[in-house]
């Protein structure tokens, strides 16, 4: 079973509501949760290849509204959190389905965390 890294680079102004929002889309079919945009708007800040910190790389910077709720694309996991730049890493507890069908474990990141130290707290929860 391989385990593929799928990173989202999310910035979230508002405060981290992914952490205690984890609800998730069954799949009729395979009983599966689908992997969901974690917010209800959807605003691109910064392309690949622009002057500023993605000069040299295909990142791409969304955000949703100010003080729009996040939520979990999926059930998963805090299984990482830092205050450099209020960094965090989000992964499925079981397999998940991606939008063109394809089944696999997921991991996203959200930068730019409001409340980085809730987001550290349920970490080392996980890890315990």
């Amino acid at each position: 079973m391989k385990k593929n890294l799928i990173v989202l680079s999310c910035l979230s102004l508002a405060s981290f509501m992914v952490l205690s929002t984890m609800k998730g889309l069954k799949s009729n079919s395979l009983e599966l949760e689908k992997v969901e945009y974690p917010s209800k708007t959807l605003a691109v800040t910064q392309v690949s290849f622009e002057d500023y910190s993605h000069s040299n790389s295909y990142d791409i910077d969304c955000s949703g509204r100010y003080g729009t709720e996040v939520t979990a694309p999926f059930t998963g996991y805090v299984t990482y959190a830092v205050d450099n730049y209020g960094f965090v890493m989000f992964s499925s507890k079981d397999e998940v389905q991606f939008a063109d069908g394809s089944v696999d474990y997921a991991t996203i990141t959200i930068m730019h965390t409001a409340d980085i130290d809730h987001a550290k707290q349920l970490c080392s929860q996980h890890t315990k």
